[in-house]
């Protein structure tokens, strides 16, 4: 077994990190990234020679729909007829150097750089309230 220690990424594949959402992230009182889910935008770490759009150290917004597949219950297909609501499952080939786990993508799963952004408290629960109905005699 090999200990990887660093790597240098071929043609136009990138390694960026794999940094999750700590806590649920609310969007008007839904949950839109549970905690534990992989977060779309990542740092890239390195990039093989032919990549010409982003280096390392850039912020990069992740576009994860090539790794998707489609998943479904054992035995929810019957008669031609699929009895459960399907999920989609993301197969991310990720390398393990020095310890920690890294994504290696393509150039081309980059939808943008993100040039400047400011880190804000996503900690606390943001919690949405209905307002009261009125009523009416």
């Amino acid at each position: 077994m090999l200990k990887l220690k660093g790597i240098q990424p071929t043609f136009n594949h990138i390694l960026v990190t794999r940094d999750y959402y700590e806590y649920d992230d609310y969007d008007g009182g839904a949950i839109v990234n549970p905690a534990g889910t992989v977060k779309r935008y990542q740092k890239v770490v390195a990039v093989g020679h032919t990549v010409k759009i982003c280096k390392p150290g850039d912020t990069v917004m992740i576009d994860f729909t090539r790794y998707g597949q489609m998943k479904h219950k054992e035995g929810s297909l019957q008669d031609g007829v699929i009895s459960d609501n399907p999920i989609v499952k993301y197969n991310i080939p990720v390398i393990n150097i020095d310890g920690s786990d890294y994504m290696y993508l393509f150039d081309t799963d980059v939808y943008f750089i993100i040039d400047d952004y400011e880190e804000v408290d996503d900690s606390t629960p943001k919690l949405y309230v209905a307002p009261t109905p009125e009523i009416i005699n």
